[in-house]
């Protein structure tokens, strides 16, 4: 047999079949963390979804979400239930978990999504300068933890307990 008729070494093929499976191995890590990445992401923007159409469903309307509110009968607002928020104090951020809950159906606190479960978490606040402009901040939170200790999102918006339903004063 002469030089040009030789084939590959066992060693030359051993030498390829290993640098194929680094690239191989290397390709497969790079697409199971791209699946993870995707799941990430797919579940942020369920949260996403789910923090700003809860938050507009507050914002229209409060009562939804939060039981016991006792509307003013003489109240001269477009709004009744605006007079409720007016008499309010929210110097501390309050959790609308702590509001009496036994009329509100679960359903608009514990989400599904994907067989995933989500939950949701209001809170209010009210600095001097949202106070003189009647309005009250709302944040919305949905995560994937009961706990919301890990991988939530968070939306806000104002709640405007304001004599019209115009821009609020200044």
């Amino acid at each position: 047999m002469n030089k040009q008729e030789r084939g590959f070494t066992l060693l030359e093929v051993a030498a390829a079949l290993l640098i194929i499976s680094f690239i191989f191995i290397g390709i497969l890590s790079l697409m199971q963390s791209t699946k993870k990445l995707s799941s990430e992401n797919i579940d942020q923007l369920v949260m996403t979804s789910f923090a700003t159409g809860s938050l507009k469903r507050f914002l229209d309307n409060p009562t939804l979400y939060m039981s016991g509110i006792q509307e003013d009968q003489t109240c001269k607002k477009i709004k009744p239930i605006n007079c409720h928020f007016e008499k309010m104090s929210f110097t501390e951020p309050i959790d609308i978990s702590s509001y009496n809950q036994q009329n509100i159906d679960s359903n608009l606190y514990h989400l599904k999504a994907n067989d995933e479960d989500y939950y949701l978490r209001f809170t209010l606040t009210q600095d001097e300068h949202e106070k003189r402009k009647e309005l009250i901040n709302v944040i919305a939170f949905v995560s994937k933890d009961s706990n919301f200790k890990k991988g939530r999102v968070k939306v806000e918006g104002y709640l405007s307990y304001a004599e019209n339903t115009e821009a609020p004063k200044n």
